[in-house]
């Protein structure tokens, strides 16, 4: 069986979060009211899977976290750092 590379980054935790996105299947699309998130379900999945690998689970830790790393923030597709607390709620609803 042969694996397919998805990365050259040397970070292992960067390679398993495009792992994760190239296996993501997201789900279909349903028309809300309202404004819609400008940062997809996607995207809360993999802070998920970093929240799980780096045993983080609070919302300020996530916060501090995607505020000091660049390249976590662009891995994990977020435009911007989403307030604390909305990290919390949307990472319930994931």
């Amino acid at each position: 069986m042969q694996t397919k590379k998805v990365s050259d980054s040397s970070d292992a935790l960067i390679s398993l979060i495009e792992t994760v996105k190239l296996r993501y299947q997201p789900p279909p699309e349903k028309k809300k009211c309202g404004k819609q998130p400008d940062s997809s379900d996607c995207s809360f999945l993999l802070l998920a899977v970093v929240a799980v690998v780096l045993k983080t689970f609070s919302d300020s830790a996530l916060h501090r976290l995607l505020v000091q790393d660049e390249q976590l923030r662009q891995a994990c597709e977020f435009s911007r750092v989403r307030h604390r607390t909305q990290i919390g709620r949307r990472l319930k609803r994931v």
